[in-house]
């Protein structure tokens, strides 16, 4: 019943050899991104490794070792006790909007959330914490296509209630194996469409007995305390979701798929120096820029990020403490500067600000394109930024026209705008000759 997957992958292994030389100075950086693994032509399903993984920068993704059926860590806490910490810990770092989905694997110690990425947004995205890796932010998801069309007027609303209630549902699904051996494996809470309309619970025991086939369960379907059963559990069965991110590759699994909106958009460029080299001079500080966007503190929140023709900005929250930003200068892997936090007037409430998904050098040049056909042939575009503003992730695009200075601004599907009411930037991208905006956010003494 399950295909919850251990195939998270990065998208070009440049970007995991960028890892490996951007280390932060006082910021730890856990967020590193995975290695390919290949897919079985078996449901991909999350069973943990009997070792720790290889560093995702020194190991090919053929060379990945397949997963195993024996626990990450035998001392792990029972079922109830991990779900109930794995999906507060969820909430705390969602604190707003409707919420979806709630997982909790306990023999890969992986917890997992889709929420809505603000209240009342109607947007969704998906987040997770690895055993080895931090929290992960993979950024939006389409509403399953195979679904009904419409959103919950709830969802999972009480996180803390769904937490307390996993002890009485564990000890039911215990007493109905009691001499069977097993695994405590996935805690699950998901809402469904109709005829639900409603979050019901999913328990998987792995099942131990030794002629068990692989990645066999023991399942469980609760739609409050009540046990599902026949026609009605092969009707939950049906709709059980999972996102593209935990599928990837997976072709197999023909149930409702949360699909990303920009999973398929490579980090960087694939051209080699032999076909299609960057043409604006922009591109290329946008490829060293993306790689690092794409792959450090992938569980923070970015509010912006800037480039002009010799280096890039981006501001990060801070790792350790929520709703802190600072800045990162680079002008390329080797070559980065971390600077202080920032004064912001206010915080920003939203669960995702910046997509990074959707950050691509590809994205760049696309976009360099449609300003400078909105701005004309002979404006020269000399600086670029993007920051989540007014809800939403827009595009500006600086540089002299004649004697005159002037902006072009794109929305996030690149539709010309006018300039919103507040676009951030830091004082010292100010400084840096980038255009006058506000809030202009200096640093905290």
């Amino acid at each position: 019943m399950k295909n919850r997957s251990a195939i998270f992958v990065i998208a070009a292994l440049l970007i995991a050899a960028a890892v490996g030389l951007l280390r932060l100075s006082d910021k730890t950086v856990t967020d590193m991104p995975a290695t390919d693994m290949p897919v079985t032509d078996m449901p991909a399903t999350d069973m943990p490794a009997t070792s720790d993984p290889p560093a995702a920068d020194s190991v090919p993704a053929a060379e990945t070792p397949a997963a195993d059926t024996e626990d990450l860590n035998v001392s792990m806490p029972p079922m109830e006790v991990y779900a109930a910490a794995c999906f507060r810990d969820m909430r705390l770092r969602n604190p707003r909007g409707r919420i979806l989905s709630l997982t909790a694997n306990r023999l890969a110690d992986r917890c997992a959330v889709i929420v809505e990425t603000n209240e009342r947004s109607g947007r969704w995205m998906f987040d997770w914490r690895d055993y080895n890796r931090g929290f992960i932010h993979e950024g939006e998801l389409r509403w399953p296509d195979v679904w009904p069309v419409g959103v919950p007027q709830q969802g999972i609303e009480d996180v803390e209630a769904f937490a307390e209630g996993a002890v009485a549902l564990m000890a039911d699904a215990r007493s109905s194996w009691p001499d069977v051996p097993h695994a405590e494996w996935l805690y699950e809470i998901h809402w469904l469409p109709a005829p639900f309309s409603r979050p019901l619970v999913f328990i998987s025991l792995a099942d131990r007995r030794s002629d068990a086939a692989p990645y066999a369960s023991l399942d469980l379907i609760f739609d409050g305390q009540q046990v599902l059963a026949g026609e009605t559990a092969e009707q939950a069965k049906g709709l059980y979701p999972v996102t593209r991110f935990e599928l990837r590759e997976d072709h197999n699994f023909k149930g409702p798929i949360y699909e990303s909106t920009a999973l398929a958009e490579a980090a960087t460029s694939l051209e080699t120096a032999d076909v299609g080299l960057p043409t604006h001079p922009l591109a290329e500080t946008a490829e060293q820029c993306v790689a690092l966007l794409r792959s450090v503190l992938l569980g923070r929140r970015v509010l912006r990020v800037s480039m002009n023709a010799l280096e890039c900005f981006m501001v990060f929250e801070n790792p350790n403490t929520r709703d802190d930003y600072y800045l990162i200068s680079a002008r390329g892997p080797q070559d980065y500067t971390e600077l202080k936090s920032l004064l912001l007037p206010t915080t920003p409430a939203a669960n995702l600000l910046l997509d990074r998904g959707r950050l691509s050098a590809a994205r760049v040049r696309e976009r360099l394109d449609q300003a400078q056909k909105a701005g004309g042939e002979t404006w020269e575009i000399k600086r670029l930024a993007i920051a989540f503003a007014d809800g939403d992730m827009v595009w500006q695009f600086d540089g002299p026209l004649g004697a005159e200075r002037m902006q072009v601004y794109l929305n996030e599907a690149g539709a010309l705008i006018e300039q919103p009411t507040e676009f951030p930037l830091s004082a010292h991208e100010l400084d840096q000759g980038f255009a006058p905006t506000t809030p202009v956010l200096p640093f905290v003494n």
